[in-house]
């Protein structure tokens, strides 16, 4: 079933990567074509079900364990079909970035070779998800490049105070990686994969989480009150109230980190574009 194929690539990211670039549009004040509206979450979600369906084929181990009811555990598809897959996605992505531009199909050129390199063990040396911090630091920066996807196609330079919303978005995109090991913690620990929760423990890793996002909002207030920030943009400290909550719901014992991840953590990175443009709207 298509089912399984856009559950093992991670479809629902897709809300994610057109949430990213509608942020970057916002801060620019610029209306982009259909075209450019279509093709550019179109090839970065395409390159995150490419790097995640491909994960799933060289993470059989430790989805054994984690997710027993995946499509190739459960024997529904065969690693083969999802490679094919993730293959057939990359190649999608590559096309639609260059109908793009070329600044945008070269970004999307380092998501992929990114997500190769994250799953892969290259001449049998370790991968990058093996490499404690390493792992949460690559998906990241590789998120964090999406929001910069539209400065590229309209030939645009960063300014330094954007900057301030990638960092922002790399340090939201780290907590979710560590949220993510939370849920996969078992796994993880069973197959000597290092992660925070496994290498400090749930105490440990939530008392950073808390420091990490608190980094991000003071990020964002400095940004305005010393660096002349878009004041709209301030909306996003939602983000991190909503963070606190997830946190206290796991470190209470309320929530699992697993229904966290997926009912929380997810559904709140994807409201940066959409709250950027509220903000946007409402204040000016």
């Amino acid at each position: 079933m298509i089912k399984d194929y856009l559950k093992t690539g991670r479809a629902e990211l897709s809300v994610l990567a057109l949430s990213f670039i509608v942020l970057g549009l916002t801060y620019m004040d610029v209306l982009p074509t259909v075209g450019q509206m279509i093709l550019m979450p179109v090839s970065v979600s395409l390159a995150s079900m490419w790097t995640y369906a491909f994960n799933n084929v060289t993470d059989i181990n430790e989805d054994s364990i984690n997710k027993p009811n995946s499509a190739i555990i459960s024997g529904r598809k065969s690693a083969s079909e999802i490679l094919i897959f993730s293959l057939v996605c990359a190649l999608l992505s590559f096309i639609s970035a260059y109908m793009v531009s070329k600044a945008v199909f070269a970004s999307i050129c380092l998501i992929i070779i990114g997500g190769f390199f994250y799953s892969y063990k290259l001449f049998g040396s370790i991968r990058l998800k093996e490499i404690f911090i390493v792992k949460n630091i690559t998906i990241s920066l590789l998120w964090a490049l999406v929001p910069l996807m539209p400065l590229l196609a309209f030939g645009f330079t960063a300014p330094s105070t954007y900057m301030i919303i990638i960092f922002f978005v790399f340090i939201q995109c780290f907590i979710s990686t560590v949220m993510s090991d939370l849920k996969d913690a078992e796994g993880d620990e069973l197959t000597g994969v290092k992660t925070f929760p496994s290498v400090y423990g749930l105490r440990r890793t939530l008392l950073f989480l808390t420091a990490l996002n608190t980094i991000g909002l003071l990020s964002i207030v400095a940004g305005w009150l010393l660096l002349n920030l878009k004041s709209y943009l301030l909306i996003l400290s939602i983000v991190n109230i909503s963070r606190y909550y997830a946190f206290f719901l796991i470190g209470s014992g309320i929530k699992s980190a697993s229904y966290t991840y997926s009912k929380i953590d997810i559904p709140t990175l994807t409201t940066f574009g959409l709250l950027a443009l509220i903000g946007r709207l409402l204040i000016h």
